[in-house]
């Protein structure tokens, strides 16, 4: 791996982490690494350029990088349902779908459908915010229009979907 390679891999990930950005303020990359640095100890003589002392330090460098590279991909695990990326992920989609499937793309509070000119919302019944450990439980999920779920808001947990019910009767 060829030195300037080394700064620029590494350079995201700790000045990030270290200095809470990355990009370049008027100093070179490796004086961005060696002030980063200096938080965790490795300090550079006032005789070497900063280049150098990089250079020479590769090995710490790489190690310092490793402690802070568990932290970054901690943050990524799991959905948090409070976040609006929450709606972008495929869990989400994959359960909407499925809500789609069960009970049609049709309001269950007034009944509307897309044809009506209306835009359908698959709705949590006991909102994410609330509790987030249903976001994805199929059984707190209905489907509303947009008029009905933005007037139902996160306040209220009214459920409006209707039990199919068996309506066969006797003919005497």
């Amino acid at each position: 791996m060829s030195k300037s390679r080394f700064v620029g891999a590494f350079w995201s990930r700790y000045l990030r982490s270290r200095l809470g950005y990355a990009q370049k303020t008027g100093k070179s990359p490796y004086e961005l690494l060696v002030l980063a640095a200096k938080e965790d100890g490795l300090v550079k003589p006032r005789d070497i350029k900063a280049r150098r002392f990089v250079i020479e330090n590769e090995v710490k460098f790489r190690e310092l990088a490793k402690k802070v590279q568990p932290e970054r991909k901690q943050k990524q695990v799991g959905i948090n349902p409070n976040d609006n990326a929450f709606l972008s992920s495929y869990e989400w989609r994959r359960i909407r779908m499925e809500v789609l499937k069960k009970y049609g793309a049709r309001c269950q509070c007034c009944g509307a459908t897309a044809k009506d000119g209306v835009v359908i919302h698959v709705d949590h019944i006991k909102p994410r915010r609330l509790f987030p450990q249903l976001a994805l439980d199929i059984n707190n999920l209905q489907v509303l229009c947009e008029v009905c779920n933005h007037g139902k808001g996160n306040w209220d947990m009214t459920d409006w979907r209707v039990e199919l019910r068996d309506v066969s009767f006797v003919v005497k």
